[in-house]
């Protein structure tokens, strides 16, 4: 608006994945250029790849007297997102034309030649524009929440996240003897004792920390999953249980049960399960396969010299095939399952930590 109000000549960018921006035509430069108000920049469009790291498919130009397809200045490599958006693009293509001569039948000449004219400096562009991103292109995602910001994995800042959640045990807890934490992909929320939890920015509300991780949503293949961030060999991440100082003379943790459903895709790739006991004492958990991911734990009464308060299970991913290999770091996936799940009943990829607690012997 404020661009318009000024004269000149503004369209609305739309991304279907879920984000909209400006573009604004240079005289001077005779182009469009794409401006993006939230992130403070202009001219910088291989950002939402290369920055933010999404996987774009289509970018629709609305103009007052047009539309069109501008997906290919978006991307650097337009021939690739073609083959990956499985439409028919001849059809595509005619269906825009239909609607800009309906848009257009009230222009008078000087303004469809105006809009041509364009049309053939942008299909120039397409043809000869070299890509190559600028400094202003790489850097992650500046608006919204961090949190909100490594949920969806846009952000450059995804380096030893400390977000430091951590379940304080409630008394009501400690009395019933147990505490079970869920987290289900398909829906991006939490569950405590099978009560859902209010959803603020998805995965990364609970986590105690996390380094280089996503939720990575396959639109084509209708899956979804945790996973590596793209070109980092580590992802980490890890949840913390605790009791309460008031409580912690009285109980202590008993027997942990940890369903991580995992899959590894190839023989490189790595999924490493760790379960810490207070500040002291890491194991590294044995995979059940038979199990769905299945990991046990008691604390037995050789750990009685610890305080046994507080319980962190951590998962590490990697892979050593990184350099030779563009899809390896989606290699090793947690939580996986289809985005058209119907059944409620189906709970196998649910992230489930459940512990038991018990009285402490005050008579040793």
């Amino acid at each position: 608006c404020l661009c318009r109000s000024l004269s000149f000549l503004t369209r609305y960018i739309y991304d279907p994945s879920d984000h909209v921006w400006t573009e604004v035509y240079s005289e001077s430069e005779q182009r469009w250029l794409h401006c993006d108000s939230c992130e403070n920049l202009c001219d910088s469009p291989l950002v939402y790849e290369k920055g933010w790291k999404k996987e774009l498919t289509f970018c629709i130009a609305f103009a007052k007297d047009h539309i069109g397809d501008v997906t290919w200045r978006y991307v650097t490599n337009f021939r690739q997102i073609i083959q990956r958006r499985n439409i028919n693009e001849k059809n595509f293509a005619r269906t825009i034309h239909q609607i800009n001569r309906k848009i257009q039948s009230q222009l008078n000449q000087e303004e469809k030649i105006k809009i041509i004219s364009n049309q053939i400096k942008d299909i120039v562009s397409m043809l000869n524009e070299e890509k190559s991103a600028k400094e202003s292109e790489l850097h992650g995602r500046q608006s919204g929440s961090l949190g909100w910001k490594l949920s969806r994995g846009e952000t450059d800042q995804q380096d030893d996240v400390i977000n430091g959640y951590v379940y304080s045990i409630t008394n009501e807890e400690c009395e019933k003897g147990s505490i079970q934490i869920e987290y289900n992909s398909v829906v991006d929320k939490y569950l405590r004792n099978g009560i859902e939890e209010i959803k603020k920015d998805g995965w990364i509300d609970r986590v105690y920390s996390c380094s280089n991780i996503q939720r990575k949503i396959e639109k084509d293949w209708k899956m979804v999953y945790l996973c590596r961030e793209h070109l980092h060999t580590n992802g980490i991440l890890s949840w913390t249980i605790q009791l309460k100082p008031e409580e912690e003379k009285f109980y202590q943790f008993h027997h942990i049960t940890i369903q991580c459903p995992s899959k590894a895709f190839d023989q490189y790739t790595q999924i490493i399960c760790q379960l810490q006991i207070d500040d002291k004492q890491i194991i590294d958990l044995s995979q059940n396969l038979s199990s769905n991911s299945l990991f046990e734990y008691s604390l037995d009464n050789k750990l009685d010299s610890l305080t046994n308060i507080r319980i962190t299970f951590k998962v590490i991913l990697n892979c050593s095939n990184d350099n030779n290999d563009n899809n390896a770091w989606q290699k090793g996936q947690l939580c996986r399952q289809t985005t058209e799940q119907v059944s409620n009943d189906d709970q196998s990829h649910y992230l489930r930590i459940h512990a038991t607690i018990r009285k402490r012997n005050l008579n040793l």
